[in-house]
């Protein structure tokens, strides 16, 4: 319902934290169909999520924190899914 509020305005940017969280599959990739609906609409996402693959499979930029320190700012293209789980279990350590 929120979300419906916020589309019938014109949002250039949306952020979402762990929008996929405790969903099954099915509903996981209905929400990877309307963030891509939003993407081609022109809307910025920002997406804050725990999960490696999702994270990955989302972005064109990744961000990595850990304790609130940045430890590694990313383009896609400039890291593999492996190594980014890696770096994300590891702190860049």
């Amino acid at each position: 319902m929120v979300i419906a509020k916020w589309l019938a305005t014109e949002i250039k940017m949306i952020l979402l934290d762990e929008p996929t969280r405790g969903l099954d599959i099915g509903a996981k990739v209905e929400v990877y169909k309307f963030l891509n609906d939003m993407i081609k609409e022109g809307i910025g996402i920002i997406l804050f999520s725990s999960e490696v693959p999702e994270t990955y499979a989302m972005s064109d930029r990744i961000v990595v924190l850990r304790d609130g320190i940045v430890v590694a700012d990313l383009l896609k293209d400039e890291i593999s899914e492996h190594e980014l789980q890696n770096l994300v279990m590891t702190g860049g350590n």
